[in-house]
Parts: C-alpha cells; structure tokens; sequence
C-alpha cells in the first residue's frame, strides 16, 4: 500500500497480511508435520498388516477344529470284553467295535473290512492291540496284552490308534 492511502485502509490490509502469514504458517506447520515418519508401535504394525491377520485367523481356525473335531459323543466309559464282542460285526443293526489300547473306536464306515467276512473282521469286538505288530491274527495273538513288547512295538501300536483316532469315531 502506497502511503497516502487512507488509514483505514492501511489497518485493514495489514490485518489482512497478518492473517495470511497465520495461516501459511499453518499449512506450513501442517506440511511439516505429515511430513514426519508416523510413529507407529512395532506390535501395532505387525498386528495389523493384513497377511499376518490372515495367518492368525487360520490359527484360530485349527485350533477351534482341532479342539471339537473327534470328540467322543458319550462320556467315558469302561467296556468288558463281553459287552465289546456284541459289536463283531454279526449284527447288522449294531455298530461295529475296535478297540486299541484300551480306546474304542466305531468302524462302522469301513463295515466292508471289519464285517463278517471283511480282511480286518478279526479285529472287531475285541482289543486286539498285540496283533497290530506281531500279525498272529487267531486265539492268543488276538489279545490286548502288550506288556512284555519292546518299546518299539509299543510305538507301533500307538500309532495304529493314531490312525483309529484320525479315521474313525472314539467312543473310549
């Protein structure tokens, strides 16, 4: 502004000059400031990135199957040898039992192996959790007894019950 402009006019124009250097400064603050790297935590960046996200919820998921998946529908129970023979195979309106180790496990889905005249028949109604390693599938070789096996055949059986519990219902 020229020095004979009005006096008014000088005030309202070095208002104004002052209010644009308030507000650039602002902006300019502003500026700077987006500038600056965020200062995000570690943990919230790692939380929050979408692939580990997908990853922990898949987690979840197993973790939620696994604990439901094969449970046995009954509470425990023990079984004699007597009640477990009623489920052979014979009775086409019953299941058909296997047990190993002491678990008993339906098989009723494989009943074209473990019915009557099924390549595994000998194993239902009974524990006959010796057979699975020594392969003597008649009267004493039919037997839960499993005491005297070395470790190693120990560790084989297990594994076949690995297998039951994997395939087939547990019932216990």
């Amino acid at each position: 502004m020229a020095e004979s402009d009005p006096p008014v006019l000088r005030s309202r124009s070095a208002a104004h000059n002052k209010e644009e250097k308030t507000l650039s400064s602002q902006s300019h603050e502003e500026e700077e400031e987006f500038k600056k790297p965020q200062k995000t935590s570690i943990f919230l960046q790692i939380i929050i990135s979408p692939s580990l996200l997908s990853v922990f919820a898949a987690l979840i998921l197993v973790a939620i199957v696994m604990l439901f998946a094969n449970k046995p529908s009954h509470p425990p129970r023990l079984w004699n040898r007597e009640e477990l023979a009623k489920y052979n195979g014979t009775n086409e309106d019953l299941p058909i039992l296997l047990s190993i180790l002491g678990s008993v496990f339906d098989v009723t889905k494989g009943r074209s192996h473990y019915g009557v005249g099924g390549s595994y028949n000998h194993f239902a109604g009974r524990d006959a959790s010796r057979a699975f390693v020594s392969g003597n599938f008649t009267g004493d070789g039919l037997t839960d007894r499993v005491k005297d096996l070395p470790n190693t055949e120990i560790k084989s059986i297990v594994d076949w019950r690995n297998f039951y519990h994997r395939s087939y219902i547990l019932l216990w």
